[in-house]
């Protein structure tokens, strides 16, 4: 769970800030957020989305998240 919630907390500090001040503090806007997401065959991304959706009403670009610079090591990959 530490590598979801490093990369939902980088996702969202990489939002531009007219976005991103809706999830102030971001920790514990990606606790919030945590209990949202489902990665069942969706994806990350997509049900990054989808758990913002929920939470605040609001939509997030998925080319806005895709463009966000995430390390190695925090990039989700789901296995079949």
């Amino acid at each position: 769970m530490p590598g979801i919630i490093s990369a939902a907390g980088r996702l969202t500090e990489g939002l531009p800030k007219a976005q991103r001040k809706n999830f102030i503090p971001v920790n514990a806007f990606v606790n919030e957020l945590l209990p949202y997401l489902s990665m069942r065959s969706i994806g990350f991304l997509d049900s990054f989305i989808a758990a913002i959706y929920d939470l605040r009403r609001l939509r997030i670009d998925r080319e806005q998240l895709e463009a966000i610079e995430l390390r190695p090591h925090l990039k989700i990959k789901v296995r079949d």
